[in-house]
């Protein structure tokens, strides 16, 4: 089979990237030719990567709908796999469609647009899900229901996420020899968030983290990422005078794990339910660093059940303050059994595994 993975800004750091990134690695392994569609052209040429050139409609990044029509008909993909929601994963769904090619379609977030006339169209758009997705993939159980109200339930199917063979083998590095191998102090009590710092990722509450730094001298706040909105952030943190917030930049894949595995505890202090699914969360519990989040996060309902990190409300840095303040307490000591539980089964081999079988379905 020829399948196609579909996302705009791929190769850019982020979950729903990674997550194109992690099937396309595990395909390989199987029968299946697979191609990556993406408007962000590649640093280096690669016969698996396809330019699609970019046009832009109300501020979205669409693709070009002659382009994409040429180089569908040069490949000759049976299956189109787009990510969800946004307008570029529709328009090519929709292409995809009047080629009679098969389109299936990841949900990954609520879509939140702040234009009234963008959330009318977003409302419209969603209307045409039922004509061009043979089946939608949920991310949870949560946005298996919030589907639900827009496309046929029986051709939804909840996928849960996989984490990357590192992230479990970081688990068995001792933390202060993680610190040691990336330059973090011994001794310090260390909060890290992972995140990109642009406009595009408003809701990662990183404002309310640096609000919470200022009242917590105590702590390191170590911020991993960059984006137009990184100067911003460290312009508050001088503002407020916090001398305890340190701002990584972009960070290698390598070292990643090592910083999860460093940390005391992994924040993501979401503000809106268009922050997804959170696979960092996983990733840091897969590295034994428990997490705190908020009930904005796509995977908060399951972290909840399962026991295995802090849900806190959005929207306040008192909430982070206080959700720091019982771990380091040892009052939540009773969540590592929680998250054991929550990542039992989560590898990419496994979501791959179920992915493809929705392909034939």
């Amino acid at each position: 089979m020829k399948i196609a993975l579909v996302h705009h800004w791929f190769p850019e750091l982020g979950g729903t990237e990674r997550y194109v990134q992690n099937l396309f690695d595990e395909y390989k392994n199987t029968d299946n030719e697979t191609y990556i569609f993406t408007s962000k052209e590649p640093a280096g040429k690669s016969g698996s990567v396809i330019f699609i050139r970019p046009v832009r409609f109300l501020g979205y990044l669409l693709p070009s709908v002659k382009d994409t029509v040429q180089k569908l008909r040069q490949i000759r993909p049976d299956m189109i796999h787009v990510q969800s929601p946004h307008p570029y994963a529709t328009l090519f769904g929709l292409i995809g469609k009047i080629l009679k090619i098969k389109v299936i379609s990841t949900y990954h977030a609520d879509a939140n647009p702040k234009r009234f006339v963008i959330r009318l169209i977003t409302r419209f758009e969603r209307t045409f899900y039922r004509f061009i997705f043979r089946r939608i993939i949920a991310t949870t159980d949560r946005y298996n229901k919030i589907v639900s109200g827009f496309y046929p339930q029986k051709r939804i199917v909840t996928v849960p996420l996989g984490i990357e063979k590192k992230f479990f083998e970081a688990a068995e590095t001792g933390k202060n020899t993680a610190r040691e191998k990336i330059g973090l102090d011994l001794h310090s009590k260390i909060i890290l968030f992972i995140g990109r710092l642009d406009s595009n990722h408003y809701y990662k509450g990183v404002p309310y983290l640096i609000s919470a730094a200022e009242k917590t001298p105590g702590y390191r706040y170590v911020i991993i990422g960059d984006g137009d909105k990184r100067q911003q952030y460290q312009d508050m943190a001088e503002r407020l005078n916090t001398k305890n917030v340190f701002f990584a930049g972009n960070v290698s894949d390598n070292d990643l794990p090592l910083y999860y595995r460093a940390a005391d505890i992994f924040i993501l202090p979401s503000t809106s339910s268009s922050e997804g699914y959170g696979l960092v969360l996983l990733e840091s519990i897969a590295c034994e660093t428990p997490v705190i989040t908020t009930s904005a996060a796509g995977s908060s309902e399951e972290i909840i059940d399962s026991h295995a990190g802090i849900i806190i409300t959005p929207n306040s840095a008192l909430a982070i303050e206080e959700a720091i303040g019982l771990y380091f307490s040892g009052k939540e000591s009773h969540l590592r059994t929680g998250m054991k539980r929550f990542i039992q089964n989560r590898t990419i081999g496994e979501m791959a595994k179920k992915t493809l079988q929705q392909y034939q379905i």
